[in-house]
């Protein structure tokens, strides 16, 4: 009988991934794969990966930085140093099996999803009931915020994986003290810091899990000394990046200037807990106020707390402070503490019903259900969609070594469809907000006109060899020097050889993209290209190979 019962459990939990698969597969079959982006990072995720692929068949070992400055000229959506560059190697990786595409990034995050899901299953197991279990895994895979993210190309959900799977291997080590769990518990969470920076907060709870599990002993044991010493080693390059590359992530800890709430206020501190419902959906909120009132009351009586425990509420406590201590503000920011609450949400539901299992499994399939049905109405995948088609009609028409004028707010969708499907190695692409601004990010944070007259702006294009322009109708035409470009566009100089209506799914500000001929002769050569980073303050060059 024990053996019966030892197969059906196991079958029951291998069940349980299944059903967690579908649930991924089912998500993912929805996700844009056509080279149709909305959030601006996600195709420059892409470009970054596409960068670390061609670094590593070109290998240029003589002059690697200008290397690195070509590529930037030729493809300027790049943001490779600006944030951790584990999560571009996972996808130049697939790209080198599966080919450069947006579907093939996708794949990557769906992977990443999965182990999102089978790690939130085992951390759960850890704190309710099997069947509990699933239906809180089932939860984290289908919460809204967690599902929209996740079907970007983006980092939120790999950093949240790497997350949840540092924390359960670390409860492994708490209840059988091997130390394998323990190395590969750290590594997981050097690699969550490597794919997210933020998600740093968890490091400290981490250590003080192991403080609680060796007592006095945590400071005598060699293996403790060696783990500190491997993730200082771990961060310092990390640290050396950040503070070299990404100060603009640092300056928006504090006194950004599109800041959501002073510091100090309270909306700043409710800030999160505001968008908790649009996060994980009202049925998971429900059940995250039963798990908190549970736990609260079995804590004043008990007046103790497990590791288990402690863990789960230090990772929600200090992730919640970390966030609400940042200025700028951003609902998905919060994803890594969405697990840990749902978690408690299931728990709480099942203590509930104590000693009725069968009716809280109902009612968390509910739960579930509810939670899966809000994403799939209210937050479905955003796109646009459209600039595949632009690419594969300029690449054709294009003369060789030549550039293309983009003015527009999808920048990076078009620069990596660019890389992935244009198959024009000798064409590039020139950025307008380079050519005419300087922005550090994004417009909130400043904009410095260079002051062109029209009959500069018509030059430089045609200088830089440029054959075509792409413009957006209407982009930021409230700045003096964009508005002179469409004034430029619409001279004897230029021809409007196509027009395009993009394909999209909310009310996107890039509706229609005209593409203009260069009427003009264009020199042998372009001019060399100098492209300002006001955001790691450096000027890139670009040489001839």
């Amino acid at each position: 009988m024990g053996m019966m019962h030892q197969r059906e459990a196991k079958a029951l939990f291998l069940a349980g991934y299944g059903l967690l698969a579908l649930l991924v597969a089912g998500l993912f079959w929805l996700a844009p794969t056509s080279y149709a982006f909305y959030y601006s990072d996600a195709p420059r995720h892409a470009l970054n990966g596409a960068f670390i692929l061609d670094l590593a068949r070109d290998l240029p070992i003589s002059d690697p930085v200008q290397w690195a400055y070509n590529y930037y000229a030729q493809y300027p959506a790049l943001t490779i140093l600006f944030y951790p560059p584990l999560y571009p190697v996972f996808l130049a990786v697939a790209y080198a099996v599966f080919g450069i595409s947006q579907a093939t990034a996708i794949f990557v995050n769906a992977l990443f999803y999965m182990a999102l899901v089978t790690g939130s299953y085992r951390l759960a197991r850890r704190y309710v009931s099997d069947g509990s279990a699933l239906a809180a895994a089932l939860m984290v895979g289908a919460a809204p915020e967690i599902a929209f993210w996740g079907r970007q190309i983006m980092t939120d959900v790999p950093a949240t994986a790497a997350l949840v799977w540092a924390t359960e291997l670390f409860l492994a080590y708490g209840s059988d003290l091997r130390a394998r769990h323990l190395y590969v518990s750290a590594a997981m969470a050097a690699m969550a810091v490597w794919l997210k920076i933020t998600v740093c907060f968890l490091l400290p709870v981490l250590a003080f899990g192991l403080v609680l599990v060796d007592g006095r002993t945590v400071l005598r044991r060699s293996r403790n000394w060696c783990l500190v010493i491997g993730m200082v080693v771990a961060m310092l390059p990390l640290l050396w990046l950040t503070v070299h590359f990404g100060q603009t992530n640092v300056q928006s800890v504090a006194g950004v200037a599109d800041g959501a709430a002073p510091r100090l206020s309270l909306a700043n501190w409710l800030w999160y807990a505001e968008r908790l419902p649009a996060q994980i959906g009202w049925p998971a909120v429900a059940a995250v106020i039963v798990g908190v009132y549970v736990g609260i009351v079995r804590f004043v009586r008990c007046r103790r707390i497990a590791l288990r425990w402690a863990l789960l509420a230090g990772w929600v406590v200090v992730g919640y402070l970390f966030f609400s201590t940042i200025d700028l503000k951003h609902a998905r920011f919060t994803i890594p503490l969405l697990p840990p609450l749902i978690v408690l949400g299931v728990w709480g539901v099942e203590r509930l019903f104590a000693g009725m299992a069968h009716q809280a499994h109902i009612v968390l399939a509910g739960l579930g259900a509810a939670t899966l049905a809000i994403t799939l109405i209210y937050r479905p995948p955003l796109y646009v969609s459209g600039y595949a088609k632009i690419v594969k009609s300029l690449t054709r028409r294009a003369p060789e070594h030549s550039n293309i004028i983009f003015s527009g707010y999808r920048d990076g969708a078009f620069i990596f469809a660019m890389r992935a499907i244009g198959n024009r190695p000798d064409v590039g692409v020139i950025r307008a907000d380079k050519l005419l601004l300087s922005v550090a990010i994004r417009r909130s944070t400043g904009v410095k006109e260079k002051n062109l007259t029209a009959a500069q702006i018509a030059d430089q294009i045609t200088r830089f060899r440029g054959a075509y322009v792409v413009a957006q109708d209407g982009f930021w035409t409230d700045l003096t020097e964009m508005k002179r470009l469409q004034e430029v566009l619409h001279s004897s100089q230029f021809k409007a050889v196509a027009h395009y209506r993009l394909d999209e799914n909310f009310n996107a500000p890039d509706k229609t993209i005209t593409v203009y001929r260069n009427e003009a002769k264009l020199p042998v050569y372009a001019a060399p290209l100098s492209i300002s980073l006001p955001a790691v303050n450096r000027t890139v060059t670009q040489k001839s190979n």
